[in-house]
């Protein structure tokens, strides 16, 4: 599904907002997560692959591409090394922390507890995106008097 998805994500990114489609993907991701939760039988598996993947492989890009035009032309590097900077990190202490939830709580509540942090990314995202638009509103109003 990762490799299904990205031809179609540059596309979907040139003609419609960002936000139209990165709430619907960590959506897809989450929703993903808790359909593996519950998987018990191969089907639900499979289906819980698809909806991970597609979330996932559509996600990845769209946030690469913002963190690049949030950024000034002579650092979109420093904004592509940071965006796998973070990456990465999440990779590195997700695997430490859930996998210490796995051992204790099993793998159920593991994939509750990811679906949980996925959805925690789409009110990060709210929050700064649209706290930035808010304050260039702010910045943007003509003075009263």
């Amino acid at each position: 599904m990762i490799v299904l998805s990205r031809p179609f994500t540059g596309k979907l990114f040139d003609k419609i907002s960002t936000h139209y489609l990165v709430y619907p993907t960590i959506l897809l991701y989450a929703v993903g997560l808790v359909v593996l939760s519950a998987a018990n039988n191969p089907f639900v598996f499979l289906l819980s692959a698809a909806l991970i993947g597609l979330g996932f492989g559509t996600m990845a890009p769209i946030l690469q591409t913002i963190a690049v035009q949030a950024s000034p032309a002579h650092r979109t590097a420093m904004a592509t090394g940071t965006y796998f900077i973070f990456f990465d990190g999440g990779v590195g202490i997700g695997s430490v922390v859930l996998g210490s939830i796995a051992a204790s709580a099993g793998n159920r509540r593991m994939y509750l507890a990811s679906a949980a942090v996925v959805a925690c990314g789409a009110l990060v995202y709210y929050f700064l995106t649209h706290r930035k638009a808010r304050l260039a509103d702010r910045t943007n109003r003509p003075a009263k008097g």
